[in-house]
C-alpha cells in the first residue's frame, strides 16, 4: 500500500506515534476467455462462429450482473459478502486474516476474536465473523495477585485459538489494552499485572510484540470506539456530515467523539482535536475522554460524597433507598452500602393494602451528582446536533430498565433516562439498589454534562449486525492496517 493509501488515525505533533486505519476502495478484476476452438463455417455463407460460446459469454455476464446487484443491495459495505466469500478469495483477490483484541476493562476482561478478507489489491478490509467472551472481574481486582489476572487471560486466549485456524496463529496480532481500571490503580501494582499478562501473551502461539500489552490512552479509546460505530453503519468514506457521534460509558471514564464542523471547532480546546486521513478524507475529530466519570468511579464518588471517615468501608447516599444495605465491591475493596432517611414516602401496594415506604430523593441525589460533574470540568460540543450513539453502561442500564430490548437495542431521548431514574428512586427495589443513581447520573451526564437537550434523541445499542460496539474493532483494523 502507498503512502497515500495509508489511513492515520491520530496526527498529533506531540504524539509518539500514530494509529490509523487504511484506506478503502473496490477491488477490481478482469478475466479474458481465450478460445481456440475450430471455427465452424455457418451453412450459407458468412462469418463462422461459435454460437454456444456466445450465448454462454452472455449468461456468464448476466449472472455475474446479478451477483453484483445481490451482493450489493443486501450486504454491508463493511461485511463479507457472495462475491467475497465464492469469487475474490477463491481466485486469490482476497486473503482471509485476524486478529486477536483483549479489552480489560474496570469490571471485566473481554476477548474479540475478529475474522476479516483482507484485499490483496488495496489492503482493504471486510468483516467476516466475531468471537466474544467475556469474564469477571477486571484485571484491577488483581492488584494483589497478578497471576491470578494473568490465568483470567489465558483462559480466554484459549477461545480465541479455537475460533483461529491453527495456521494463522503464528500471523494473528494479539493485543491487551487496558482501560480506566488500571489507569487509577498505583502505577507499581498496574506494572505488575501487566507483566504477568504480557508473560502469558507471548507464550500463546499468537504475534505478540513488545507493545502488545499496555494501557490505552482515552483518547484512542475514544476514537477507536467512534470508528467502530461509525464503520458498523456504512458512514466511513462518505461525507463527514454524515457520520455520528459516540457516547461510551464505561467503568473508570466516559468518552465522547464526533467529527467536527467548520465554525464549531474553533470554540473547543486544540488539545482535543485529533486531525485524522480517513479513506482520503480529512476528519476532524472532537474528542474527550473523562477519567472519573465511568459508571463504576461515579457510584464511588457519590456513595462518598457525605462521607466523614476516608478510611470507613460503610457507604450511605440520597441516591440509595433507606431500605437498602447490600455489600458493594470497586477497586479490590468490599464496601456496604446504605439509604439514609430522606423524608421521602410513596405509597406502595403489598398484598391488597398500600403502606408508605421510604424512598430514595430524586433531587438531591441529582444535585450530588450534578456537582461531581461539574468538578470534571465537562464541555458542551456544538457539533452534538447529528445523529447520537450511545454505547456500553448506556445500553446496559437502558436495558435493565426495561427502556430497550435486550438484544436490539433501541431509540430513547435524554428523557427517558431522567423518568427512569425518578422512577427508580421512588421505587422500593432492593434487588437494584444503585438504580436510581445509574440512571441519574445518565441523564445528568448527557444534559448537565453534554449540554444536550432533553428531547435529544438517542440510538442506545450493544451490537450492529452481530458485531459487538466497542473500541476493539477499530484497534484490530488499526493493527491489521499499520501493524501497531
Amino acid at each position: 500500500m502507498t503512502n497515500s493509501e495509508e489511513v492515520h488515525l491520530r496526527s498529533r505533533e506531540k504524539s509518539s506515534g500514530s494509529s490509523g486505519f487504511g484506506a478503502s476502495s473496490n477491488g477490481e478484476s478482469s478475466s479474458k476467455l481465450n478460445t481456440k476452438d475450430k471455427m465452424k463455417r455457418v451453412p450459407g455463407g458468412g462469418r463462422p462462429r461459435n454460437r454456444k460460446v456466445v450465448i454462454g459469454g452472455l449468461l456468464v455476464l448476466a449472472l455475474l450482473a446479478w451477483m453484483f446487484l445481490f451482493n450489493g443491495s443486501s450486504t454491508p459495505m463493511h461485511s463479507v459478502g457472495w462475491l467475497d466469500e465464492n469469487v475474490y478469495l477463491r481466485f486469490g483477490l482476497n486473503k482471509e486474516v485476524y486478529a486477536v483484541v483483549l479489552d480489560a476493562g474496570s469490571t471485566g476482561t473481554r476477548v474479540l476474536a475478529f475474522a476479516f478478507h483482507q484485499s490483496v489489491h488495496d489492503n482493504n478490509l471486510k468483516l467476516k465473523d466475531e468471537l466474544f467472551h467475556e469474564v469477571k472481574p477486571g484485571l484491577s481486582s488483581y492488584s494483589d495477585d497478578p497471576q491470578a489476572g494473568a490465568d483470567s487471560v489465558k483462559q480466554l486466549l484459549s477461545r480465541a485459538k479455537i475460533f483461529i485456524p491453527q495456521e494463522h496463529w503464528a500471523k494473528t496480532p494479539v493485543s491487551l489494552k487496558a482501560t480506566a481500571g488500571l489507569r487509577l490503580l498505583p502505577k507499581a501494582k498496574a506494572d505488575a499485572i501487566l507483566e504477568a499478562v504480557s508473560n502469558v501473551i507471548k507464550s500463546i502461539g499468537f504475534h505478540a510484540t513488545e507493545d502488545s500489552v499496555g494501557i490505552m490512552d482515552g483518547v484512542d479509546e475514544g476514537i477507536f470506539s467512534w470508528f467502530t460505530v461509525n464503520f458498523l453503519l456504512d458512514r466511513i468514506g462518505g461525507p463527514v456530515s454524515k457520520t455520528v457521534a459516540a457516547l461510551d460509558l464505561g467503568g473508570g471514564s466516559t468518552q465522547i467523539t464526533v467529527a467536527s464542523s467548520p465554525g464549531t471547532i474553533e470554540f473547543l480546546p486544540s488539545e482535543d482535536i485529533q486531525n485524522i486521513s480517513l479513506f482520503h478524507q480529512q476528519v476532524p475529530l472532537y474528542t474527550h475522554s473523562y477519567l472519573g466519570l465511568g459508571l463504576q468511579a461515579v457510584r464511588k464518588a457519590v456513595l462518598s460524597a457525605n462521607q466523614t471517615n476516608p478510611e470507613s468501608t460503610v457507604l450511605e447516599s440520597v441516591c440509595v433507598n433507606p431500605v437498602v444495605s447490600r455489600e458493594w465491591t470497586y477497586g479490590g475493596v468490599t464496601y456496604t452500602m446504605k439509604g439514609v432517611q430522606t423524608g421521602k414516602f410513596e405509597k406502595v401496594q403489598y398484598n391488597g393494602f398500600a403502606r408508605k415506604e421510604a424512598v430514595a430523593d430524586w433531587d438531591e441525589c441529582y444535585k450530588v451528582i450534578v456537582k461531581i460533574i461539574e468538578e470534571k470540568g465537562v464541555i458542551k460540543p456544538k457539533d452534538l446536533n447529528r445523529q447520537i450513539v450511545v454505547i456500553s453502561y448506556f445500553f446496559e442500564r437502558a436495558a435493565e430498565a426495561g427502556l430497550v430490548d435486550p438484544l436490539e437495542g433501541g431509540k430513547l431521548t435524554l428523557q427517558h433516562y431522567l423518568d427512569a431514574g425518578k422512577l427508580a428512586c421512588r421505587t422500593v427495589n432492593a434487588d437494584l439498589p444503585l438504580a436510581c443513581l445509574d440512571l441519574t447520573f445518565m441523564g445528568a451526564i448527557l444534559h448537565n454534562g453534554y449540554g444536550l437537550a432533553k428531547s435529544t434523541p438517542l440510538l442506545v445499542l450493544k451490537k450492529l449486525h452481530g458485531h459487538e460496539l466497542s473500541w476493539a474493532l477499530g484497534a484490530a483494523y488499526h493493527i491489521l492496517q499499520n501493524g501497531g
